[in-house]
C-alpha cells in the first residue's frame, strides 16, 4: 500500500501484549497482532543474506580454485559489511561463526586465493584456465611443479578456442606433470604464432607424461603440446590435427630448442616448411621418438 519497506519492519525488542503496545512501532501501533521482535533492520537484513549466501565448510573444501577464489571475495565482503553494523545489530545476526570456520579453511589454502601464487593441483578445467591465466599474467613456476589430476576435455569449438599457456613474454619455466592423463577438445583456430596447449616454454620448462588431443591451426611455431620449446618435453603424444600457415610445424613440438623426448605423434600435420611429425624445426635434441 505504499509502504516502504523499513517502515513496514517491525521493531520492537519484545513482543507486545494487549496491554503494553509499543507506540514508536509503526508496524505494532496499526496492528499489535504483527508485532515480529525478531524482525531485522534493513542492513541486518543485508548482511543475514550475504551470510547465508556463504557455502559450508565441506562444500567449500571440494570447490576448484576458481570458485574458491570467488567465494573468497564473496566472504571478505560479506565480512566487511558484518562489521560495518552496530554491536545492537550484530546481535540480530545468526550464523556469524561461519567467517571463523571458512577463514580458518582458507589460511590453510592460500595458493588458491590469489592467482598471482601458483597452482600446483589441476583437478579439472576451471582449475587448468586458472593455471593458464596465473602463467599468462606472468606467473612463470620456476622450482615449480603442477600435477594434473584428472582427464580434464576443453570442449573446444569456433566459439570456445584455447589460449596457449605461456607466451614468448610470459614464458613457462616450471615443470607440468600430466601423470599419465589426457587433454582432449582442443581446438586453435587463428593466425598467430606460438600456439598449441602451451604455447611457448622458456629455459628449465618440462612438460611430461601427456598426451593431447583435438586440433590446432596457427601461423608459425605450431604444435600439438608445445608451440616453443626451450626446455623439455618427454613422454607426451598428440593425436590430434595441426595446421600451421607458415612454417616450424609439429604434432608434439613445433620448434624445438631443447629436448624432446619418448614422445609420438598420430595425427596429420600440415604446414609450408619445417614441418614434422613429432618436431616441425629441430635445434636441440630428439630422442626416442616416433610418428605414424
Amino acid at each position: 500500500t505504499g509502504t516502504s519497506d523499513t517502515e513496514s519492519l517491525c521493531i520492537c525488542d519484545a513482543l507486545c501484549t494487549e496491554g503494553n503496545i509499543n507506540s514508536n512501532c509503526t508496524v505494532c501501533a496499526a496492528d499489535s497482532t504483527q508485532c515480529k521482535p525478531e524482525a531485522k533492520d534493513t542492513a541486518v537484513t543485508a548482511v543475514q543474506t550475504l551470510i547465508d549466501k556463504l557455502p559450508a565448510v565441506e562444500v567449500l573444501v571440494a570447490m576448484s580454485i576458481t570458485e574458491q577464489q570467488a567465494v573468497y571475495k564473496q566472504v571478505n565482503d560479506a565480512y566487511d559489511a558484518y562489521n560495518a553494523l552496530t554491536d545492537e545489530q550484530k546481535a540480530q545476526i545468526t550464523g556469524a561463526e561461519i567467517f571463523d570456520q571458512l577463514f580458518a579453511v582458507f589460511n590453510g589454502m592460500v595458493n588458491t586465493l590469489d592467482t598471482n601464487e601458483p597452482i600446483t593441483t589441476i583437478n579439472n578445467l576451471d582449475d587448468l584456465i586458472a593455471f593458464q591465466n596465473s602463467v599468462n599474467s606472468g606467473n612463470n613456476y620456476s622450482g615449480i611443479t603442477v600435477t594434473l589430476a584428472a582427464n580434464i576435455d576443453l570442449n573446444g569449438s569456433k566459439t570456445n578456442q584455447w589460449t596457449p599457456i605461456g607466451t614468448k613474454d610470459n614464458p613457462f619455466t616450471g615443470t607440468f606433470d600430466g601423470d599419465g592423463h589426457t587433454i582432449s577438445g582442443l581446438y586453435i583456430n587463428n593466425t598467430s604464432d606460438y600456439q598449441g596447449l602451451f604455447g611457448y616454454m622458456g629455459s628449465g620448462g618440462t612438460v611430461k607424461n601427456l598426451s593431447v588431443s583435438g586440433s590446432v591451426t596457427g601461423n608459425k611455431y605450431v604444435g600439438g603440446v608445445v608451440g616453443y620449446n626451450n626446455g623439455t618435453v618427454k613422454n607426451c603424444y598428440n593425436t590430434g590435427n595441426v595446421t600451421g600457415n607458415n612454417m616450424n610445424v609439429g604434432g608434439v613440438v613445433g620448434y624445438n630448442n631443447g629436448t624432446v623426448e619418448n614422445c609420438y605423434n598420430t595425427g596429420n600435420i600440415t604446414g609450408d616448411y619445417s614441418v614434422g611429425g613429432v618436431v616441425g624445426y629441430n635445434n636441440g635434441t630428439v630422442k626416442n621418438c616416433y610418428n605414424t
